[in-house]
C-alpha cells in the first residue's frame, strides 16, 4: 500500500513537471530538476515493491534526466560551490618511513 502512494507522488512529479513546461511556466533547467525527483521518487516505490525491471527503468530515467541537468544550467551553482569547498582541502605529499630499508 505504502509503494503505491508513493508511486502515485512519483507520477504527480513528473506529470506535474512536464505540463508546467508545456505551458511555459518553468524552464527546461527547472523541468529535469522536476524530471530526476518524480523518477527518484519512483525508483524508491519500486524498490519498496521488489520490482526489479521497473526499478531499474526509473534508475535509468533518473540518472539521465539528473545527467541532462547537470550538464543543462542546473549544475553550475552546485559545481561553484564544490569547488569553492574543494579549495579548503590541499593535498599534502608524504613519504614513507625510510627506517627498514637498508
Amino acid at each position: 500500500m505504502i509503494a503505491v502512494t508513493i508511486s502515485a507522488i512519483g507520477a504527480l512529479l513528473v506529470g506535474s513537471a512536464i505540463i508546467a513546461y508545456a505551458l511555459g511556466r518553468i524552464c527546461r533547467c527547472k523541468l529535469w530538476a522536476g524530471l530526476t525527483l518524480g523518477n527518484a521518487v519512483n525508483l524508491i516505490a519500486n524498490v519498496i515493491a521488489d520490482n526489479r525491471t521497473m526499478a531499474g527503468l526509473c534508475a535509468g530515467a533518473a540518472a539521465l534526466s539528473l545527467w541532462m541537468w547537470w550538464n543543462g544550467c542546473g549544475g553550475d551553482g552546485t559545481r561553484r560551490r564544490l569547488r569553492k569547498l574543494a579549495r579548503r582541502f590541499r593535498g599534502v605529499r608524504r613519504t614513507a618511513p625510510a627506517g627498514g630499508a637498508a
